[in-house]
């Protein structure tokens, strides 16, 4: 990318300008939700907002396309489509009483997205499209929905299948705000509305401040964001960890009232028949007899622990039936290790075994299953901490790295992926005032050439895109111009001028070559931007892309 001084800055932000914390804040633009609903165990459906109009006897759509990846061969074809009518929720007719049906389903894996919005988009996939405009008269304008049907392979792990989905590519019309966004992803959903993904992706990586990023973002339930919280010690809320794995949150001494170190999640639970909880986790300070507490909440309720009835192991409370990983697991040894250990424990729901529970240390299962009556973790009005337990006064001894809370059973192949490698996320910091900040084509891994950084705001507004490349303590850059509260996480390593389109938007490709020396590279990215008959300087969220190896 084009490297400018920091000149650039000052000729953006000259003139009698103010920051845009003076204006409503930014948010993604308000579209319809995208969402993927779950039929049945092998069925998806993808709902995407839209509208028609209609023009003399012709009938115009909103331009929509559907790319879906075939990696693990986790989806096997776009089976049938569908608009309906948003008022009637029934499926759309022209006047003739023919169904309005224009697309056109491609099955080829190796098929192109092309066409869609007048210009040509390429990726692996699956696409089914709607024509840009049909002969037959409709009875009215109308906000639609477009339903397109999927089918997955049922020998593959639900997590390659949840995984394509969620990476779908969703191309429409953004010149219309009643359309999908293009570049977008769905949001998970099951049938009676609850994420059958992952609630919450914690990387501890940021090393600033008091806000920390869910990789997961707000589709599994949970805040976009958590806050660390810590007492007089330790001094930092990071740490250093295993070679590669970048910043840990840090353990505390159990026995000093003052020491306390964690992670306020925001969120307040709810799960219902299947659950995954892993993590790293190292013993920095000594853990003691006494119970002392990995992560939990729900005011006594849902909780992990070591120590106390635990013994040397470990223990879930708080559900249908104690999980309970025992002392001759060997947990206290590897959890001392200098590089710590990895943990897993995974409930499931089958119609053979019934409801059981697993625990897998370093990717391997420990011990044999445990048979639940069922499973359920219940809502409650305190929320869910990592690193501690609040309604237990001492802090957790151990260090606690790349945790994921989901709600559905992982594959024993997935657990052994997460404990042998990193995993590459993109996640968000910081109010958009003005402008939005993302990106677009999947996670920033290793060899994705397809990743790309994405801004939103006024059109043919003038951006100018920071990018930091080692984490910086935010700071309140509104208080250069006598504003407040609008904070700035980017360092000025490089930064680039451009200028967001006729729709208000901008899509500059950031391919991630397949090179192991970018593994644990962190780009932090944030935007300046500028209408041309405004005075108003705006500000984006901060964009945090942490490349790695899936």
């Amino acid at each position: 990318m084009t490297r400018f001084p920091v000149l650039a800055l000052s000729i953006l932000l000259a003139g009698p300008s103010i920051l845009a914390c003076t204006k409503r804040p930014r948010t993604s633009p308000p579209r319809p939700p995208i969402t993927v609903v779950c039929i049945t165990p092998n069925v998806y459906r993808i709902y995407i907002g839209g509208y028609l109009s209609v023009g003399g006897n012709q009938a115009t759509f909103c331009a929509c396309g559907l790319g879906l990846p075939v990696s693990q061969n986790a989806i096997t074809g776009v089976v049938a489509a569908s608009i309906l009518d948003n008022a009637t929720g029934e499926p759309l007719q022209f006047a003739n009483n023919t169904p309005v049906f224009p697309f056109q389903p491609n099955a080829t894996s190796t098929s192109a997205i092309q066409a869609i919005m007048g210009t040509t988009v390429t990726a692996s996939g699956f696409l089914a499209s709607v024509g840009a405009s049909s002969t037959l008269p409709i009875p009215k304008n109308v906000c639609v929905t477009f339903c397109f049907e999927i089918t997955t392979n049922p020998n593959a792990p639900q997590g390659a299948v949840l995984q394509a989905l969620s990476s779908a590519q969703i191309f429409g019309d953004e010149a219309n705000p009643n359309g999908a966004p293009k570049g977008s992803h769905p949001t998970l959903v099951t049938a009676s509305g609850a994420s059958p993904g992952c609630i919450m992706y914690y990387k501890f990586d940021r090393g600033f401040g008091t806000e920390e990023i869910n990789y997961e973002g707000t589709s599994g339930g949970a805040p976009a964001t958590g806050t660390m919280i810590k007492g007089t010690t330790p001094a930092s809320s990071w740490v250093g960890t295993r070679p590669g794995f970048g910043l840990a949150m840090q353990g505390s001494t159990p026995s000093n009232a003052t020491s306390f170190n964690y992670c306020d999640t925001g969120w307040k639970g709810g799960i219902t028949g299947e659950m995954t909880v892993a993590w790293w986790c190292k013993e920095r300070q000594p853990a003691g007899t006494l119970a002392n507490y990995l992560w939990g909440g729900f005011s006594g309720g849902f909780r992990c622990f070591t120590g106390g009835v635990a013994g040397a192991g470990l223990y879930v409370r708080s559900t249908p039936g104690d999980i309970i990983l025992p002392a001759t697991s060997n947990f206290t040894t590897l959890a001392q290790r200098a590089q710590g250990v990895c943990v897993a424990v995974v409930v499931s729901n089958s119609a053979t075994a019934g409801v059981q529970a697993q625990w897998y240390l370093d990717g391997v299962a420990s011990g044999s299953p445990i048979t639940l009556t069922s499973f359920a973790v219940a809502t409650s009005t305190s929320n869910f901490t990592i690193g501690r337990h609040l309604s237990d006064s001492t802090a957790s001894a151990f260090d606690i790295d790349e945790f994921k809370l989901c709600n559905y059973a992982a594959t024993p192949l997935e657990i052994r992926q997460w404990c042998a490698a990193t995993w590459a996320a993109w996640g968000s910091l910081g109010r958009p005032w003005g402008l939005w900040h993302g990106c677009v084509n999947g996670p920033p891994r290793l060899g994705n050439a397809n990743y790309g950084l994405t801004i939103e705001g006024d059109p043919n507004s003038l951006a100018l895109l920071v990018l930091g490349f080692k984490p910086i303590p935010p700071f309140d850059i509104g208080r250069w111009f006598g504003q407040s509260r609008c904070l700035w996480y980017t360092g000025f390593d490089y930064q680039t001028l451009a200028v967001l389109n006729a729709q208000g938007e901008l899509l500059l490709p950031l391919a991630i070559p397949n090179q192991q020396t970018l593994v644990g590279l962190s780009i932090d990215s944030q935007v300046l931007g500028r209408s041309p008959a405004s005075t108003v300087v705006d500000i984006s969220n901060m964009n945090s892309t942490k490349i790695e190896l899936n």
